[in-house]
C-alpha cells in the first residue's frame, strides 16, 4: 500500500472522528439558535432606543440564514474539513453575539486556552472562576464589535478603524451608552467612510 494514501485515510478517519465525539456545529444546533436570535431580535424591534443595535445585527441574520441554508442542503460541507472549522467559529461568533444581547460577558478570544472548536480547557475555567472581578476586560469592545460585524457583512465596508477607535474614545463612548448617543454615533461612523444609509 502507498504509505501516503494510508496516512489521508487515517487523517480522514481521525476527523470524522472528532465530528462524531466533539460537541462542534450541527444543523440542529443552529436552527435552534437562529430560532431564539430571532426571538431576540424581535424583542429589539420592539424598543426604538435599540433602533443602532437592530440595524447593525441584520447582516448577522442574512448571513446565518444563508449559511444555515447551505449546511442543510449540502452535507458535504459540514464533512470538509475547512469548512467544519469556519462552521465551529461560526458558532462561536454566534454564542458570542446572543452573550451580548443578553447582557452577559464573553470569553476572551485571545486567551490561549482557547480550543479551535469553541470550548475551553480546565485551565481557562480555573481562570475565569478566579478572575471575576476581571470581567468586563474579557468583553468585547465596540470597535471589535463594529469591526467583527462589518466582516460578516455581504458588503464589507472599507472604514477608518483608527479614527474610528480615537474618536469613541474621546467621545466616551461605548457599548454601555452607545444607544444614548445614537445621533453622536452615527456622526462619528460617517466621518469614518461608513455610507450615511449604513451609518444609521
Amino acid at each position: 500500500l502507498n504509505p501516503l494514501v494510508v496516512d489521508n485515510s487515517k487523517q480522514h478517519f481521525l476527523f470524522i472522528f472528532n465530528m462524531a465525539t466533539t460537541d462542534t456545529y450541527s444543523t440542529k444546533k443552529h436552527s435552534t439558535w437562529f430560532k431564539n436570535f430571532m426571538i431576540k431580535m424581535d424583542e429589539i424591534e420592539q424598543v426604538s432606543s435599540k433602533e443602532l443595535i437592530f440595524n447593525i445585527l441584520l447582516p448577522v441574520r442574512k448571513m446565518n440564514d444563508d449559511i444555515y441554508n447551505l449546511t442543510s442542503e449540502y452535507p458535504e460541507f459540514i464533512e470538509n474539513k475547512e469548512s467544519f472549522t469556519f462552521l465551529n467559529q461560526l458558532e462561536i461568533f454566534n454564542d458570542n453575539i446572543m452573550k451580548i444581547l443578553n447582557e452577559q460577558p464573553i470569553e476572551n478570544n485571545n486567551n490561549s486556552d482557547k480550543l479551535q472548536n469553541g470550548h475551553t480547557s480546565s485551565n481557562e475555567q480555573n481562570n475565569n472562576n478566579n478572575n471575576n472581578e476581571n470581567t468586563n476586560e474579557a468583553e468585547i469592545s465596540l470597535p471589535e464589535l463594529i469591526q467583527l460585524l462589518v466582516a460578516t457583512d455581504i458588503r464589507p465596508i472599507e472604514y477608518d478603524q483608527e479614527l474610528l477607535i480615537n474618536s469613541l474614545i474621546s467621545s466616551g463612548i461605548t457599548n454601555s451608552n452607545v444607544v444614548e448617543n445614537k445621533q453622536k454615533m452615527i456622526s462619528i461612523l460617517e466621518d469614518c467612510r461608513f455610507p450615511k444609509n449604513r451609518a444609521e
